[in-house]
């Protein structure tokens, strides 16, 4: 069994070797700046990219667009339907939306088209 100060040394040790103070290499790249955006899909509308929504809920956005229920995207994502329940609440609120279609429609710009043939 390794007393306190063996580990003391060990760890001195290794700091000697990397460098004191040197920030590991997985660390810098998860603190390397990137855009506010960069996990925004290619295919989301402006109004929607301006809505402030996290990587998971994107995921699970992608999902809905794809007409899968709670339960699927939860299958598919490895999380409860209950916390899909949650993101989906999360993400209409966020986009304005009261259904999933309205939604969909916000985040493809849908509703743009709808405009249009309105007016044509």
């Amino acid at each position: 069994m390794r007393t306190v100060e063996s580990l003391a040394v060990s760890a001195a040790r290794l700091e000697t070797s990397i460098g004191a103070g040197s920030t590991p290499q997985w660390r810098r790249h998860l603190d390397a700046p990137r855009p506010r955006d960069w996990y925004v899909p290619a295919w989301a509308s402006a109004p929607s990219r301006s809505a402030g929504l996290s990587p998971r809920e994107w995921d699970v956005l992608a999902l809905i667009i794809t007409g899968r229920s709670d339960r699927v995207i939860a299958a598919r994502l490895g999380i409860s339907p209950n916390t899909v329940h949650k993101h989906v609440t999360t993400i209409l609120d966020k986009l304005g939306a009261r259904s999933r279609s309205q939604a969909i429609a916000v985040a493809l710009d849908l509703e743009a088209l709808g405009s249009d043939r309105e007016a044509g």
